[in-house]
């Protein structure tokens, strides 16, 4: 292409018409030009520069052709020209001869639309147009390629970027490029660093030259604080892979800055401190410092104590804070004692501390804590102590080896030996029968005592032994103590229990109603009576136990004292038996002493006799499984046809029991119903609708379903029921459970049976005086399926008829009908009036089906105002007495008003007095009540006015101005009446005057009543109590004695006086007596113990004594009535339960133990130790009782015991262990019998898991730390640590595992973590390896394990392995063609340790020499060692082929096995350059499997070894060789030599020439071979010159001599020939006489000829031998290690295979190249 735009010059071509034509194909691009089509494209310079060629012409014709220019268009002949001159006839080749440049390329070609043409000689440019043949035409493209730089839009900015550390920003800037020469060509903007992990990236955006600079991970201060980052610019590549980067590279200076985001760091840290007891206050303790951990920001720091513990109690409060300049220094503020009970031995004191950050800060604030600790140091203060005073045990007499442990304790430390002490027996005549070991120790221990002299413990001579043991102050003998020993011998057990009987047997019915049932509901079978002849208690026939054998169902022994208090087994049947299926069990009771450890034991067959009962269960025999349907309600409304009919459902009930007798019946508690699928609750609305109707036979039963005759089922609330159908054994054992039940589900089928519903309300109300009232009544009916039609009736209830309304007709089928009312209703009509205003109908209506239901329906009458008052009577006669006072009642008048309600009847009339105005009297308003009312000066004279008349008015609505007014007044005439003075008496006093009551009476209640008289004509009087005894309980209400307050059992007798007053004041009084009895109506109530008191004894109370509690009191119980009457307050108390172990004084409450307690069957002897009694307290005739269960704790010693049974912990390798474990509990402690309980001690021991004993526990602190330093790297089994720690009371010496429950063992698992600290190393270390013609670039040389405990460098777990790096290589001085630059590259495996190390050239057979370099591993923290490699090139005459009968992959999987043994028994180190599979050459034979070349070294030099001198070795360690092999499972075959072969492609001529050399060759060589084997007899010659025996001239002339020469096996020598003359032995021969010493018993070898020289008695060099006189006995004793001559093989020519020992191959090669040389 020539010009800018991308178009195409054409070039045209032009051919001749007579036999000179342009060939086909008639051009063809060459170099970098392509052809498509007629389109030849070349590229611009500088790809193409001038003078390059750009096609070949290929024409037919002896003449060039030439290049037409058309005219007008720049002639291309000045850009292009065609050159012969290299080129043979008929092709030419299309030539620039200028450089073209892709952009300037119009002024070249500045016409595209031409062809450029090429024409044949003699051809002009018209010629072009010639229409019998048209020119050869081609278009030219120049191609642009990549020359032009991409250059920025925007660039990187030039300033320092500042970003603080922690964040992340994904979009920093934006950079920009362009490509100027391909508008569309993609760039690459890449940040050039040697970080393969940088925090910085370029992400392109919306795929456009344009890219956002940011972070890709959040950078810190501390570890990268700035960044200085080189941007480059790069297009992408041309056809020709050209790409440029941008004219200069911009550079990003990045500043990181800091924030406070690190924990302060512990710069100066406390160590373990020692520190005497009772130290000053003030002491300084420890020393600290810490530091912020960020680079750049420093806060300040803030220190704190925050724990001091022993891990028993916190001494924070002893210690105290101060900081000295950036010193934290802890100090004393209290001293301490280690005898203080709060120490508690835990002389380990912990501090944790902590530094804060005070000022500004992001995160991470507060350092992790640092632990310190606080050793308190002794002084020896305190002698030893013996743990009891006193000790007894019991051993069995002539014990072999006893043995008695006693704890002594020294509580000084070890420091300065202040604990030591030593131990001995006071009695000098005891002491030789003893030893104790130790007999001198220190601290808390626990020493020996062990009797050493045979048969001293003889219960024979003695049962007991008593003695003293002293533990003196080894430093201080006034520091000691003493304790008595005693030791209690017993007999032995030799005697085996024997059961009474030999046989028992018992008939038992099967429902066990032929045996006694106890309170356990066991049922007594048999007793078992066995006795021992032992005498002791221990193995006598109190020791046995009972038991069973065989395993019997529902048999049950239990062991129970009989009368004498000698052990009996009770055999009882815990459960029925079942006749059909075992009607004889058969089994055996076991009985054994010794309470059935380590026991004599004896058996006895027990035979049970099975009787048959009535005990099977019944089934149904025919059950309907369909769901059934019956008719709801009655039959009597049921619809013909019964398709429903209940009677159809029939059971058949069977039982196979003989004597069974069933019944069918409905289990109205299982059975259930729903209406519209959802469940009735109530159980009413179905229940008791059906029963059973059924013939009682024997075994079997029929039945059908019946309906009820008292209640039916309604479709209406049930429309489905599920009856549980039960047939059960009447007769049966247990008719409860001899039954079995089905399910019948029941579909309720409708019928017109509901009554129709009112839903109107069923009270009205109208006014009177109203006219057409008219009242809806409306109905429903809940038959869902049946015609409605309807009938009303109404019927008035109402006791005097009225005939006020009526029923209004309607249609049938209509639920609304009306009452209607013709006239008005006057509500005062008398009819009305008294119905009170209330109209009672009844609506009764009956629907289609006869269902019929009825209303009640009340209709009130409202009044209204219509009538007027009037008085009735409307004269009256009243009197009051003279001298009445102001306010006296005269009488009242009445007034009516005929409206019924309230509002306008009687009850809403005002009275008044209408006439005269001004009398003594006053009316009230309301209640129409005269009353007496006086003026100051007036008051009521008989004598003055008798009478008054009155005239009194009323109106109704309460007289508000609107009511009616009565049209008639009241007329009242008042007499006045004169007063009468006679005093009022008691009378009937003997009702009350002496009275009794009981003390439950409630306070309220009225006792009795006074009586009382006046003379006077309608008297008035009172009663009034006017004096009494101190607390008397009652008070006068009207005639009433009234009691005030409640009596609670209060008994007394009181007298009190009592008045009768009239209205003027005229009295009597009356002396009477009261008295209060007590009722037994109080229950007792226990005082003692309180609710949730337990009750602590001992378990070695007394029997037959009054029981004493912890705490010295009796065991009793108190209770008390709260009865006031002695009779009935008096208590006595009775046992309810475990009468059998303890007896209850009725009368104190005191309890008495009736057996030993340590018998006590609990329910888990091992924990419990509660004994609930049940007592009864009785007042008196046993009236009222309480009950009581009172707990009985009985005191025993419980082990300490670990709540959590289990921790793990992960600790860090090489740190010091302080972990705080768990502590034990004592259940003595934490439910000590008493107040001033002294607790338990608890020790720690670890017993398992610590067979190193790298871990100890603090003995009191179970604080766990390290012995020794904790290594991860000892493999797996340091990964993880099990210990079991155990918790004891005991704590001289540990406890043994097996004698613990699981409660009393810790187990602490300790997951070590591994720290970087191991080196890593190569596994082989100093590796050789050779290198072969035949190896390739890229093949493995070597392949190196390393290995690094370190889990941080072990790839299987952290993804990364160790490091690897090759040093130095050093060329051997002597090398040949191995000066290359870098011959080795190393290839890590990333899933192992391992590096290969491959080769980086390809060798050839002629180099020599070798490399010396060492491999260096390193891990990941720095760590490194290396390895020595030598790589020696092999020539083939070193390699060594060997074959083996197994598979190529059995031969890589022992390589190394095969190494070993090769390297074991040869004397050279062995590589094995590869392994392959066999292979059939010609001219070779193998029979292998696999074969594997291989090279040996000299293990000294390094040098490689010959092959020839390999098979020499290898010939006589063959053998071994072979076994050795075979030991492992490997054949060795052959040791094959192979030969080159060579195949040919050469051309005949160069074969012709090549057959001739070879001739020439041949010709050379037999020559060659003539003058070799002459040099090779020479060589002999000189050996045997050389050869000289090992002898020491100073020994005497007749001992052995060895001849070095003989230990060489040397092919082609006739060194131990049979006979003739061998120089090399007939040397040796001469130099002395030791025919008779040396014996090699080996076998002679045959004579080859009669020549005294073998091979060579015609070469003149050995003519001088032939004379000699050979000694062939001495020689043919020479030891098998020698070889004969005919064990030498001379090599093969036909095969390749040199074998020597095979006899394929036989004769002297010397001999036969001797015959050679005649020929």
């Amino acid at each position: 292409m020539f010009y800018s735009s991308g178009g195409f010059v054409f070039l045209v071509l032009l051919t001749r018409i007579s036999g000179k034509q342009w060939d086909d194909p008639w051009i063809t691009p060459t170099g970098k030009t392509s052809l498509n089509g007629d389109k030849l494209t070349f590229p611009e310079s500088p790809e193409l520069e001038s003078g390059s060629d750009i096609a070949v012409l290929h024409y037919t014709d002896t003449e060039p052709p030439n290049i037409l220019c058309e005219s007008g268009a720049k002639n291309p002949c000045l850009y292009l020209y065609l050159y012969t001159e290299e080129l043979q006839d008929g092709t030419i080749f299309l030539r620039t001869n200028t450089s073209f440049d892709f952009e300037n390329s119009s002024l070249v070609f500045p016409d595209p639309g031409k062809p450029v043409k090429i024409a044949l000689a003699g051809f002009t440019e018209n010629n072009c147009n010639n229409a019998i043949k048209p020119c050869k035409s081609i278009y030219l493209k120049i191609e642009n390629i990549n020359d032009v730089k991409p250059k920025y839009i925007t660039p990187p900015p030039s300033s320092v970027l500042m970003i603080p550390e922690n964040t992340m920003n994904e979009s920093m800037f934006v950079v920009e490029a362009e490509d100027t020469e391909f508008q569309d060509g993609i760039l690459n903007i890449s940040i050039k660093s040697s970080d393969a992990d940088l925090p910085f990236a370029f992400k392109r955006i919306e795929n456009l030259n344009k890219w956002s600079f940011g972070t890709t991970k959040e950078l810190d201060f501390e570890t990268v604080r700035s960044f200085i980052l080189t941007v480059v610019l790069q297009d992408g590549p041309d056809r020709f892979g050209n790409v440029l980067t941008s004219a200069f590279d911009y550079t990003i200076t990045i500043q990181v800055t800091d924030e406070g985001d690190r924990d302060p760091i512990w710069q100066l840290i406390c160590q373990p401190k020692s520190i005497q007891e009772n130290f000053e206050v003030g002491t300084e303790i420890f020393r600290v410092r810490a530091q912020d951990a960020d680079a750049g920001i420093q806060n300040s720091i803030e220190y704190k104590i925050e724990s001091v513990t022993n891990s028993k109690h916190d001494f924070i409060d002893y210690f105290e804070l101060t900081v000295e300049g950036d010193i934290a220094v802890i100090k004393a503020n209290k001293t301490m004692d280690r005898e203080n009970e709060l120490i508690q031995e835990n002389y380990n004191f912990f501090f944790t501390l902590s530094a804060s950050e005070v000022d500004s800060c992001v995160e991470h604030c507060t350092s992790p804590p640092l632990p310190c600790r606080m050793i308190l140091e002794n002084a020896n203060d305190n002698g030893p102590i013996i743990a009891e005073k006193s000790y007894n045990t019991t051993v069995q007499e002539n014990t072999l080896d006893f043995i008695f442990d006693i704890a002594i304790f020294d509580i000084d430390q070890s420091d300065n030996y202040f604990n030591q002490f030593r131990v001995e027996i006071v009695d000098e005549n005891i002491a030789n029968k003893f030893e104790i070991n130790p007999a001198e120790t220190e601290g808390n221990r626990t020493v020996r005592i062990r009797c050493n002299q045979e048969g001293y413990l003889d219960y024979e001579t003695k049962e007991s032994i008593k003695f003293m043991i002293r533990a003196t102050d080894k430093n201080n003998d006034s520091l000691f103590s003493e304790a008595e020993l005693e030791i209690f011998l017993t007999d032995e057990n030799d005697n085996i229990p024997k059961f009474e009987e030999d046989v028992y047997e018992l008939n038992v019915s099967e429902d066990l109603s032929s045996l006694v049932e106890d309170e356990n509901g066991h049922y007594l079978g048999l007793i078992l009576q066995a006795t021992d002849q032992d005498k002791s208690d221990e193995f006598g026939t109190m020791s046995l136990v009972y038991s069973l054998q065989g395993e019997p169902n529902n048999v049950l022994i239990i062991e129970e004292p009989d009368q004498n208090g000698f052990p009996q087994g009770k055999l009882y049947a815990t459960g029925k038996f079942d006749f059909e299926t075992s009607p004889i069990i058969s089994f055996q009771a076991i009985v054994k002493d010794n309470k059935g450890s380590v026991s004599n034991e004896n058996k006895v067959d027990i035979t049970l006799i099975i009787e048959d009962r009535n005990d099977e269960l019944p089934s149904f025999e025919t059950f309907p499984d369909d769901v059934m349907c019956v008719y709801e309600n009655s039959p009597e409304f049921w619809p013909e046809g019964l398709d429903c009919d209940p009677e159809k459902i029939i059971f058949t009930g069977i039982d196979p029991d003989a004597s069974a007798s069933l019944i069918i019946s409905i289990n109205w508690d299982g059975s259930s119903a729903t209406k519209n699928n959802i469940k009735v609750d109530d159980p009413n609305l179905y229940r008791d609708t059906f029963i059973i109707k059924q013939e009682l036979r024997s075994k079997t039963v029929t039945a059908t379903l019946g309906v009820s005759p008292t209640k039916f089922i309604d479709k209406e609330t049930v429309d489905l029921l599920t009856l549980e159908i039960v047939v059960t054994d009447q007769k049966g054992e247990n008719p409860e459970l001899q039954q079995t039940s089905k399910v019948l589900v029941l579909n309720i089928e409708d019928v017109d049976d509901t009554k129709p519903v009112f839903t109107s309300r069923p009270d009205f109300t109208v006014n009177e005086e109203q006219e057409g009232q008219k009242l809806e009544i409306t109905i429903t009916d809940a038959d869902q399926y049946v015609e409605k039609q309807y009938t009303f009736q109404l019927e008035e209830m109402n006791e005097t008829p009225t005939g006020l309304f009526h029923l209004e007709e309607a249609s049938v089928d209509s639920d609304v009908r009306y009452l209607l009312s013709d006239k008005p209703i006057d509500r005062e009509d008398s009819r009305i009036v008294d119905l009170e205003g209330k109209l009672s109908y009844k609506i009764t209506v009956k629907d289609k089906g006869n269902n019929e239901n009825s209303q009640e329906i009340t209709i009130t009458v409202k009044d209204l105002n219509d009538c007027y008052p009037y008085f009735e009577p409307e004269n009256y006669e009243m009197s009051v007495f003279e001298n009445s006072s102001d306010g006296t009642v005269v009488g009242s008048v009445i007034g009516l008003d005929d409206d019924v309600t309230d509002e306008f009847n009687t009850k809403s009339l005002v009275y008044y007095i209408n006439y005269p105005k001004n009398v003594p009297f006053t009316i009230d308003g309301k209640t129409g009540e005269i009353k007496v009312s006086l003026s100051q000066t007036q008051y009521l004279d008989r004598e003055g006015e008798e009478t008054y008349l009155l005239q009194i008015g009323a109106q109704d609505l309460n007289g508000d101005g609107q009511g009616l007014k009565a049209k008639q007044d009241a007329e009242v005439n008042v007499t006045i009446l004169d007063v009468d003075d006679e005093p009022p008496r008691f009378i009937n006093t003997g009702n009350y005057k002496n009275f009794e009551i009981d003390n439950t009476r409630i306070s309220g209640s009225v006792l009795l009543n006074f009586e009382g008289e006046d003379p006077d004509k309608n008297p008035t009087f009172t009663f009034e109590i006017i004096e009494k005894d101190p607390d008397f309980p009652c008070r006068v209400e009207g005639t009433g004695l009234v009691l005030e307050k409640q009596l609670n059992e209060f008994m007394k007798s009181f007298i009190y006086t009592v008045q009768i007053k009239d209205n003027i004041g005229m009295n009597d009084t009356l002396s009477c007596n009261l008295t209060i009895y007590d009722l037994n109506d109080k229950t007792p109530e226990f005082s003692y113990p309180e609710e949730g008191e337990d009750i602590w004894i001992n378990e070695d109370s007394e029997i037959g004594k009054p029981m004493i509690d912890f705490s010295g009191r009796p065991v009793k119980v108190n209770a008390t009535d709260a009865d006031v009457d002695p009779r009935y307050n008096k208590v006595t108390y009775g046992l309810l339960s475990e009468s059998n172990w303890f007896k209850l004084d009725s009368e104190t409450g005191i309890f008495t133990l009736n057996r030993n307690l340590s018998e006590y069957p609990f329910e888990n002897p091992a924990e419990d130790d509660a004994i609930p009694l049940t007592v009864q307290a009785y007042d008196l005739g046993q009236t009222n009782t309480a009950t009581k269960t009172i707990t009985l704790r009985v005191q025993r010693d419980y082990p300490p015991k670990f709540g959590q049974l289990s921790y793990s912990f992960e600790v860090v390798e090489n740190t010091e262990l302080l972990i705080m474990l768990e502590n034990a509990t004592d259940k003595n402690n934490i439910e000590p019998p008493t107040d001033d309980w002294i607790p338990q001690e608890i020790c720690y021991f670890i017993i398992g898991g610590n067979e190193k004993e790298i871990f100890s526990v603090g003995l009191k602190s179970n604080i766990l730390s390290n012995n020794i330093e904790i290594d991860r790297d000892c493999g797996n089994d340091c990964a993880r640590y099990n210990l079991i720690i155990a918790a004891t009371n005991l704590c001289a010496s540990p406890p043994d595992l097996d004698s613990l429950s699981a409660e009393e063992k810790l187990n602490v698992t300790l997951y070590i973590q591994d720290v970087n600290d191991v080196e890593p190393r190569f596994i082989d270390g100093t590796r050789t390896a050779g290198i072969t013609g035949e190896d390739k670039n890229n093949d493995i040389i070597i392949r190196l394990q390393a290995t690094d405990p370190d889990l941080e460098d072990n790839p299987g777990i952290t993804g990364s392995g160790l490091n690897f790096g090759i040093g130095e290589i050093i060329i051997g001085p002597e090398s040949i063609d191995l000066d290359i630059s870098v011959p080795f590259i190393l290839s890590a495996n990333p899933n192992s340790n391992d590096v290969e190390i491959k080769l980086n050239f390809n060798p050839t057979t002629t180099m020599k020499g070798y490399f010396e370099f060492n491999i260096t591993v390193t891990d990941k923290v720095g760590h490194s060692s290396v390895a020595e490699v030598k790589i020696v090139m092999i020539a083939p005459e070193h390699v060594c082929l060997f074959s083996f009968e197994n598979s190529k992959l059995e031969i890589e999987a022992k390589e190394q096995n095969i190494v070993d043994i090769y390297e074991r028994i040869l004397p050279y180190i062995f590589n094995i350059d590869r392994i392959t599979e066999p292979s059939l050459k010609a001219g070779m034979y193998s029979t292998g499997l696999a074969e594997v070349q291989s090279h040996f070294l000299n293990k000294t030099t390094i040098e490689p070894i010959d092959r020839n001198e390999v098979l020499v070795i290898y010939d006589r360690f063959q053998t071994t060789l072979q076994q050795s092999l075979h030991d492992i499972n490997i054949t060795l075959r052959l040791f094959e030599v192979e030969e080159e072969e060579e195949g040919t492609n050469l051309p005949v001529t160069m074969i012709v020439l090549i057959v001739s050399t070879i001739l020439f060759g041949f010709m050379f060589s037999f020559l060659l071979i003539a003058y070799c084997i002459r040099t090779n007899i020479l060589e002999r010659k000189v050996k045997a010159m050389e050869t000289a025996a090992d002898v020491d001239t100073n020994k005497n002339t007749n001992e052995k001599i060895y001849l070095t020469a003989l230990q060489e096996n040397v092919p082609g020598s006739n060194e131990f020939a049979g006979e003739g003359a061998n120089p090399i032995w007939q040397v040796a021969m001469e130099s002395n006489d030791f025919e008779d010493e040396i014996r090699f018993d080996d076998n002679e070898s045959q004579s080859s000829g009669d020549s005294i020289l073998i091979g060579v008695e015609e070469d003149k060099d050995f003519r001088d031998y032939k004379d000699l006189d050979v000694d062939m006995d001495l020689y043919n004793v020479v030891n098998k290690r020698y070889k004969t001559i005919d064990d030498y093989q001379a090599p093969s020519s036909q095969s390749g295979v040199f074998t020597l020992s095979s006899g394929k191959l036989g004769g002297n090669p010397l001999y036969n190249s001797d015959d050679d040389e005649d020929l």
